[in-house]
């Protein structure tokens, strides 16, 4: 025997409405609310280049902490980025 479409329609409907009832309306209708960007408000785009002091003091506390893998990785990073900011490396 197959069951009645409207049996079935009913029962749904009550299952709908008493969800409905019991979450409220608003929060089970409203599927879509506003969520603020997590960069609003901060600086987004290139950012400025590392002066020499900058430079020199990351190199000191790396020297300082004994982090020679991650001194070095600076460095690798620093010397990659060109001739403009040789005068800066340690010979």
């Amino acid at each position: 025997m197959t069951p009645n479409p409207r049996v079935i329609y009913a029962l749904l409907f009550e299952a709908v409405s008493a969800t409905l009832i019991e979450f409220g309306t608003k929060s089970v209708l409203k599927t879509h609310q506003h969520r603020q960007p997590w960069n609003k408000g901060k600086l987004i785009g290139q950012k400025p280049p590392l002066k020499p002091k900058d430079i020199w003091a990351i190199r000191i506390q790396l020297q300082n902490a004994r982090q020679v893998r991650d001194l070095a990785m600076f460095n690798i990073a620093i010397d990659s980025k060109g001739p403009s900011v040789n005068h800066c490396f340690i010979e």
